[in-house]
């Protein structure tokens, strides 16, 4: 992966330490009602992801790329909050940094 890229690995070492994890627990929790929550949360909760995602785009070749990640990120981290295997998510970013592009 191009060092640019490496971001999001360090992006995924920090939010998945130690001190990071009843954060995430929480907010994991509030987007599991997402459909219930008023639209001014959900407005925030679309604003985040879209900076999460311009952060992405200065790293990325492609705008599409950027997105991918993100959601790839967000799908990993899903997954590390319900079985709290950070191993699994980690390498799943490393195998798509390691795809040619």
């Amino acid at each position: 992966a191009a060092e640019d890229e490496k971001v999001l690995l360090r992006f995924w070492d920090l939010l998945t330490g130690n001190s990071s994890f009843a954060k995430l627990a929480m907010l994991s929790m509030s987007l599991t009602f997402g459909p219930q929550v008023k639209k001014s949360t959900r407005q925030a909760l679309e604003k985040q992801s879209l900076a999460w995602i311009a952060t992405l785009r200065k790293h990325f070749k492609t705008d599409q790329l950027a997105e991918t990640a993100f959601l790839l990120g967000q799908g990993a981290m899903i997954d590390y909050l319900l079985t709290g295997n950070k191993v699994r998510g980690r390498k799943c970013l490393e195998a798509f940094l390691r795809e040619p592009r």
